[in-house]
């Protein structure tokens, strides 16, 4: 950027912190002034009132006192009316509505209470005093009358009114003044502050430059760590699905370091075969080409290098950052050069096969995720070397069949012949055995199974099988019909152990295949989630641009909050994929934990939100035990009681309720709520991820869900929701294997 673009660039960095500063203060101290205004406003109305209400009080009584002297004097009833005013004001078991106002307005000052009781007590007294004057009136004339009014009783009751009526606003006016000094006070301190702030713009400017300049630096960083986490997801699943179509193993190596260079996630990648010796096997390579030879001789040779070396003795990741200064005798620390170099043990079952390595820039080798992703590719190799081997076993396994059928007499498997009508005409010991554990022997009606598949051998021409239990192990019979004999030559196999490999091999597949749905679904929704907050940094970043050029600091202000804000969402995205990612590889100790105790644990974590929201939350002392990895657990507990919180409408009386009970070889736990409720046809959506079925009214991801529903099947259990509708509320429910046993229902 030219000399005269830097200085400019510096001048509005400067105006933007000086303004955005200055508009901050200015905002806050009008907010006080303003605020400290309305305090004098309230306050004086305030005390007008009190005064008005006394006033009126006051006037009632002295109404009624001047009536009831004409009244006296006269002895005409109109006189009456403003004592009967009074009367219906401060007798009859009335409080008077100047008193209640005055009570109201008054509640703070004790002082004033008092004076108000004083003043009620007089003002019954008063009037009561002055009905006496009025029915000797009445009754004996207006000597009697008159000779009342001559004791000075009533007039002394006044007094004592209007002492109390001033003590009270005396009181109002003190509290006034007080008020006003203090406000005064407050705006001499107002004054000070906007000194001292004007002050301090440059400093204060200086930081915002400081901080546009760092988020600036981070998000680029933040963009770049992305791109290659993309290009590394996009190479694990080119990688598994060349793991479900390729047979060869050398083309499979090849394969995967050309995946791995491919979508420029790695600079180079090498993967080295060794047996269990330790000797090479096979070696294949990408990104390198000439370069690798001498290290393919030294492999030959049976010399790993020092991270080779350190990664085939421990599980994870091991990063050089500078090869050429740590590996200086390693023949490819000169490609590596200003990248790091990174290694990790191909392992599965139990058994190491060899060694994945790769070199990528510096600043992504030591990230977490791509440490994951690159696990989770050395993982999926070595699954599908093990899955070849176990092909080549079962290929070995066949052929051992049919050279094993030419020693009929000695064959350890059984072999026999049936007839076209059922008889047994031939039985080694294998199968006399077999037929004897059936009640069955040579010459004699053979077992149904057998009869049946030999019929239907001889029927249609054609070789049949068939398997059978037998015990422990799974025999297989295969027929072969002789049509021109009669009868029909039958070959006996234990293939227990196939079974064995075929059921956890067909197991594997499926789990790839649904981990290659994952991911292609994964690589999807983390593009299109994170692409959100990019766009938005991007575009406002442009609007920025603008509004710094335009001079709008308000404008100015309201783009960097979101950036902020698009720059913290992309965070929490990040860290909880992360979290999803590891849940089942990074697994704690399994422990025995109460139920209750996870839960009340939960509810002191979310603690602001649930008294916040009023919600009541139940649980009950005597919940059962559960075990697993304890944090998991709480985990799994928490996001469930928070999304009932979360999700709890404007339910009156929200209520929360946690459950449990014993049931045969499981521990079914639920959380109920009372809550807004889900749509049956959206049961299967809620665990899915990035579904989020009420758009716009959390804050949420639409991940918390998902990582519960993989917490808990990583324990061996299920989890599913029920709710009959919007309104009626929802409980999500999950089922742990019991106490003791473990996922599979053995003894843990």
């Amino acid at each position: 950027m030219p000399a005269k673009g830097k200085q400019t660039e510096g001048l509005a960095y400067i105006g933007l912190g000086a303004g955005l500063a200055a508009l901050l203060l200015v905002a806050a101290v009008s907010y006080w002034s303003i605020f400290g205004l309305r305090e004098d406003f309230l306050w004086v109305s305030h005390t007008q009132e009190v005064l008005r209400h006394l006033s009126d009080a006051l006037g009632h009584l002295t109404d009624a006192e001047t009536g009831q002297r004409g009244y006296l004097i006269t002895g005409e009833e109109r006189y009456l009316e403003p004592y009967r005013q009074a009367e219906s004001l401060f007798l009859g078991g009335k409080v008077c509505p100047h008193i209640v106002a005055l009570r109201e307005l008054t509640r703070d000052n004790p002082a004033q209470q008092q004076r108000l009781n004083t003043l009620e007590r007089l003002s019954r007294e008063r009037l009561a005093s002055l009905a006496k004057a009025i029915a000797l009136r009445r009754e004996k004339g207006p000597e009697a009358a008159q000779a009342r009014i001559l004791t000075d009783a009533g007039k002394r009751i006044m007094d004592d009114i209007r002492n109390v009526i001033t003590e009270m606003r005396e009181e109002e006016q003190r509290l006034l003044h007080r008020h006003q000094s203090q406000q005064a006070a407050r705006m001499r301190f107002v004054f000070m502050v906007m000194g001292a702030a004007l002050l301090m713009i440059p400093l204060i400017s200086a930081f915002v430059i400081w901080k546009i300049k760092r988020d600036a630096s981070r998000r680029k960083r933040a963009t770049e760590r992305i791109e290659h986490l993309n290009a590394v997801l996009r190479a694990v699943r080119d990688i598994n699905q060349l793991i479900v179509r390729e047979t060869d193993r050398d083309t499979l190596l090849k394969g995967a370091c050309e995946a791995l260079v491919r979508t420029r996630g790695y600079h180079c990648a090498w993967i080295a075969l060794l047996d269990e010796s330790g000797a090479l096997q096979a070696w294949a390579q990408a990104g390198l080409g000439e370069a690798f030879e001498p290290m393919a001789r030294r492999l030959e040779a049976g010399r790993l290098p020092r991270c080779g070396q350190t990664a085939l003795a421990q599980p994870g990741v091991v990063v050089v950052e500078d090869p050429a200064l740590a590996c200086s005798d390693c023949p490819l620390s000169a490609s590596c050069s200003d990248r790091a170099g990174v290694a990790v043990r191909l392992a599965h079952g139990g058994k190491v096969f060899g060694l994945l390595a790769v070199s990528m820039a510096i600043r992504f080798a030591a990230d977490e995720e791509a440490k994951d992703f690159l696990e989770e590719v050395a993982e999926d190799v070595a699954f599908a070397l093990h899955d070849l081997e176990l092909a080549a076993a079962q290929q070995r396994a066949q052929e051992e069949i049919e050279n094993l059928a030419k020693f009929l007499s000695e064959d350890p498997y059984p072999v026999l012949r049936i007839a076209d009508d059922g008889t047994t005409l031939y039985a080694n010991a294998a199968a006399t055995a077999l037929l004897a554990d059936s009640n069955c022997a040579v010459g004699g009606p053979a077992p149904e199974p057998w009869r049946q598949l030999s019929r239907r051998v001889l029927a249609t021409g054609l070789p049949d099988a068939l398997e059978e239990p037998h015990g422990q192990h799974t025999v297989l019979f295969s027929a072969t019909p002789v049509a021109d004999k009669g009868y029909v030559n039958v070959y006996g196999v234990d293939i227990t152990g196939r079974k064995r490999a075929e059921e956890e091999r067909a197991r594997l597949i499926a789990e790839l295949e649904q981990k290659n749905a994952e991911l292609e679904r994964f690589a999807y929704t983390v593009s299109h989630d994170l692409k959100g907050p990019l766009i938005t940094i991007k575009g406002f970043a442009g609007l920025l641009e603008k509004g710094i050029a335009e001079g709008s600091m308000e404008q100015v202000h309201e783009d960097l909050r979101r950036i902020s804000g698009a720059a913290d969402r992309m965070h929490q995205l990040l860290d909880e994929l992360l979290d999803l990612s590891r849940v089942g590889r990074v697994v704690g100790p399994s422990e025995d934990v109460p139920l209750s105790h996870l839960a009340r644990e939960a509810m002191e974590l979310m603690a602001l939100r649930v008294g916040e929201s009023g919600v009541e939350i139940h649980i009950p002392p005597d919940l059962p035990v559960v075990r697993g990895d304890r944090p998991r657990l709480l985990s799994v507990m928490q996001n469930l009681m928070d999304n009932a919180v979360k999700f709890m409408g404007d339910q009156p009386e929200p209520r929360v309720e946690i459950g449990g009970r014993q049931d045969g070889n499981e521990t079914l736990c639920y959380v109920r709520d009372n809550g807004i409720g889900i749509d049956p046809k959206y049961h299967d959506r809620v665990f899915g991820l990035f579904d989020q079925l009420h758009q716009g009214t959390s804050e949420g991801t639409g991940i918390g869900l998902a990582i519960t529903k993989r917490v808990v099947e990583v324990h061996g259990g299920r989890i599913w929701v029920e709710s009959k509708g919007e309104g009626h509320g929802s409980t999500f429910c999950f089922a742990l294997p019991r106490k003791g046993e473990s996922a599979n229902g053995e003894e843990g």
